[in-house]
């Protein structure tokens, strides 16, 4: 079994600022589990060999989302660092990058584990907040730069597969499995925002958290930024009932921007784009509501522009507030600004996400 040895102050700064320290030793069996855990909060993934460590995570508040590969027990080191101004961690095989992270002023934490075997670990980086994801899942990668993450290739190798599943701790924080928050009930077409539905979602959403700070939805509305990249702000006029400037105005506002728009009212909001239903559900168990992009409903993307500023340009593109969930039932509750609030199953929410970006904001 691989040994760490971790000092009394790396553990309290695992507890308090998620800086964590290794040692340069590597496991001495082969197939070690690479833990993989993650943070609601930062939404940053952490990935340890080491059982304690991840336990103090899970303490601390870190959800466990079981072991993402098995590892060899010695090989080419994958390096960890720490940037001590995001508190994000980065992990490398490279020791040139490692080296001019360390110049920038990353913190080395060590050998964190080996890579090795047959099993790739693609790398993504995220672009708006710095962070990086490592998975087994090629689906998972693709979800990720389809949201506009950077795809960085290989991260590193393993000799297996890991199980999600795992159950060396508990699978996720301990939330119940069942929620259904309290949010707006704003209908687009009944004020006359026809084409508002991102805004009408992000208001229901604000009233489901007691954040609107006392504003109406038109409020919200009138104050969205305006740009002819919809990554940056709304897109024509969301009052204009016949989508007259369409197809060549799209009518629509994407998560990057709406994430920042949503932070006047919310500073926890950020664009969580790419993110798995699972990862969703997780928000949703901790009472935090996600805007969710799909189609109307949920039917399969009508694609007119396969390249429009990144992204796919849909005839049936349309914003909704995931705010609730049932894990019996494998559903997700609905507010829709159009049709109301209905149950619906995981699967078919996230086939309109996927036909539709990935476009996802949490608040």
């Amino acid at each position: 079994m691989k040994k760490i040895i971790l000092l009394v102050v790396a553990v309290i700064t695992i507890i308090v600022g998620f800086g964590c320290t290794v040692s340069e030793a590597g496991a001495a069996t082969l197939g070690v589990k690479l833990y993989r855990m993650y943070n609601l909060t930062s939404g940053e993934h952490f990935y340890t060999e080491n059982l304690y460590e991840a336990k103090s995570l899970q303490t601390a508040g870190w959800s466990y989302e079981g072991t993402e590969s098995m590892e060899p027990s010695s090989g080419q080191a994958v390096y960890r660092l720490y940037n001590l101004n995001s508190g994000v961690h980065f992990y490398t095989v490279n020791s040139y990058e490692k080296g001019q992270l360390v110049a920038k002023g990353w913190r080395y934490e060590g050998i964190a584990f080996y890579s090795g075997g047959s099993v790739t670990l693609y790398r993504a980086y995220n672009p708006n907040n710095g962070q990086h994801n490592y998975t087994t899942s090629s689906y998972e990668q693709q979800s990720l730069v389809n949201a506009g993450w950077n795809n960085e290739g290989l991260g590193f190798k393993a000799l297996a597969l890991g199980n999600p599943k795992d159950g060396d701790l508990p699978l996720g924080t301990g939330v119940k499995n069942y929620i259904l928050m309290t949010s707006g009930s704003v209908n687009q077409n009944n004020i006359g925002a026809y084409q508002a539905c991102e805004a009408c979602a992000l208001y229901n959403g604000l009233v489901a958290i007691g954040k609107t700070q006392g504003n109406s939805v038109q409020y919200l509305i009138n104050q969205l930024p305006h740009s002819q990249n919809p990554n940056i702000g709304y897109v024509g006029n969301p009052y204009d009932s016949l989508a007259s400037g369409y197809p060549g105005i799209a009518y629509v506002m994407w998560a990057p921007a709406l994430a920042k728009y949503a932070t006047r009212f919310d500073s926890a909001a950020r664009d969580i784009s790419g993110s798995s239903m699972a990862t969703i559900e997780k928000y949703v168990l901790a009472k935090r509501p996600v805007i969710i992009y799909g189609t109307l409903q949920q039917g399969a993307a009508k694609v007119v522009n396969g390249n429009y500023y990144g992204g796919r340009e849909l005839s049936n593109s349309h914003t909704y507030l995931i705010d609730g969930y049932n894990a019996t039932t494998g559903q997700f509750h609905i507010t829709d600004s159009i049709y109301g609030k209905y149950w619906k199953s995981v699967s078919a929410i996230n086939a309109a996400y996927v036909g539709n970006n990935s476009g996802a904001v949490v608040l």
